[in-house]
């Protein structure tokens, strides 16, 4: 088996036990809380957020990227990893009571003091995980997450249950972070060094701060719907708005942080090498897309369903916001490789202007809809994805070497195993409607999508049948006959 499979099935075997553990949380949490607390929470975690982006510095990327890397090196980087989250912690306490006086919600100073706490636990896990990923050794990872999500879903249900409220969620990222670090102890390589360093500083703090920089975008990115509407439209808003965008996040949760990480690490290795990964990147791309142009679509004609079914009655509202939602992720996923390229090959300047302007733009398009009907800002953002591909379009050709048929093979894919997905779910639909329950309505569904989609692509030939269905059916037969024996 090759290094990259090997590491994929641990990446998706580690993400895919994760999610369920982590989804059945949700589900659980959804109906113990209320939207406005998980709306105050959001917008604590939204803040919060920047001094996650800030504490790594880059220095995980820097570590898995970095074609010659010492024990001063990584020293440097463990100094570099100490001060940052250590100021950042003291900045977050103090400015807890102004952040929550801001918003009129007092339960964002406490929120935030007692996130301070990963903070100061953070650097001792970092090192060893970026250096796990750079070696691809994701089985060792895929050991210290399942330790890590445990904890953090028996403390949070089990808080939430005893009427800890909002707090519930604090204290069981905590908690999730102590599991993290205590058992990425176990698997620290013996060379890499106990005590900081500066002796390398300069190099690390030359790429750490481009890329600290870019997180900080891509952080505000992604929580700018929850920073803007949180002080034009309230608390209520914000939840509606983000069980939307976490609903349809799903795949990114399902399929694109498996994926992601092998591919980052496979394409710095290519490029340590001086090797090409044009070839990686289409083959990323044609698996992805076949994967998630369905899934968006399942989605979109079974909004009030699917919320429902997850999170209850008291989230029905969002069912509006998710047709389009899933549009814009459909055309999202296109370009969705493109910042890994460059960050692992090395060209962190160009990923930060890249950021910069994909949040900028984003931000404006919030502002100037702010005080909208959230339907309305949600189609606004559709806009996103196009001003993404005007900026990247001569980067896919100069820098990458894609042209327009280098697309037409993963969109093909796409486009047939999506309109068979759609007829599918239209049958499945009018099946349905005599179903008593709902949760058999979406099993149903989900069970005839999967068999559908399975079909298609095996009869299409896909690379995703060759790669990975037919070697595990074949693996799956053989541990069968062996059992018969």
């Amino acid at each position: 088996m090759s290094e990259t499979k090997r590491a994929l099935i641990f990446s998706f075997i580690n993400k895919y036990s994760n999610i369920i553990i982590q989804f059945a949380v949700v589900m659980v949490i959804a109906r113990l809380l209320t939207p406005k607390e998980i709306g105050i929470y959001s917008i604590t975690a939204a803040f919060f957020g920047f001094g996650q982006m800030i504490r790594d510095f880059g220095i995980s990327t820097y570590i898995i990227q970095e074609k010659e890397l010492t024990k001063e090196k990584v020293a440097s980087a463990m100094t570099v990893s100490l001060v940052t989250c250590y100021t950042l912690a003291a900045l977050f306490y103090v400015a807890a009571l102004p952040i929550a006086q801001f918003y009129g919600q007092p339960e964002i100073s406490g929120l935030l003091k007692i996130l301070c706490l990963d903070l100061l636990f953070i650097p001792f896990g970092t090192l060893t995980l970026s250096i796990l990923k750079r070696e691809m050794r994701f089985e060792k990872i895929l050991i210290i997450d399942f330790i890590s999500t445990i904890i953090y879903a028996c403390t949070a249900v089990i808080l939430a249950m005893n009427a800890f409220g909002v707090f519930s969620l604090a204290y069981a990222a905590f908690a999730g972070t102590l599991g993290t670090v205590l058992s990425s102890l176990l698997f620290r390589p013996k060379w890499v060094p106990w005590l900081p360093s500066v002796k390398q500083l300069k190099s690390v703090l030359g790429f750490g701060w481009k890329m600290s920089l870019a997180n900080i975008f891509s952080h505000i990115h992604e929580v700018s719907g929850d920073l803007v509407l949180g002080k034009t439209l309230g608390a209520n808003s914000v939840a509606l708005f983000n069980r939307g965008f976490s609903t349809v996040r799903l795949f990114t949760q399902l399929i694109s942080q498996s994926v992601n990480p092998v591919l980052s690490s496979v394409m710095a290795k290519k490029n340590r090498a001086d090797e090409g990964v044009k070839d990686i990147y289409i083959m990323a791309l044609t698996y992805t897309i076949v994967l998630a142009w369905p899934f968006f679509l399942f989605i979109s004609m079974n909004a009030e369903l699917v919320l429902v079914t997850l999170y209850g009655e008291q989230w029905v509202d969002v069912k509006v916001l998710l047709p389009i939602l899933a549009l814009m992720f459909s055309a999202n996923i296109l370009f969705s490789f493109y910042g890994q390229f460059l960050v692992s090959t090395g060209l962190v300047k160009e990923n930060l202007r890249l950021v910069i302007y994909t949040t900028l733009f984003k931000v404006a398009v919030l502002l100037g809809f702010s005080v909208a009907d959230l339907k309305i800002i949600v189609i606004a953002l559709l806009t996103t994805p196009l001003f993404k591909f005007l900026l990247i379009k001569r980067g896919l050709v100069e820098k990458l070497g894609l042209t327009f048929y280098d697309f037409t093979k993963p969109l093909y894919f796409g486009l047939v195993v999506s309109a068979v997905t759609g007829g599918t779910i239209l049958l499945a639909q009018i099946i349905t409607d005599s179903f008593e329950h709902q949760w058999q309505q979406l099993m149903f569904l989900v069970s005839s999508v999967a068999i559908t989609w399975l079909s298609s692509i095996i009869l299409l030939k896909h690379p995703i049948s060759d790669s990975l269905i037919k070697p595990l059916v074949t693996k799956l037969g053989q541990l069968f006959i062996r059992y018969q024996r």
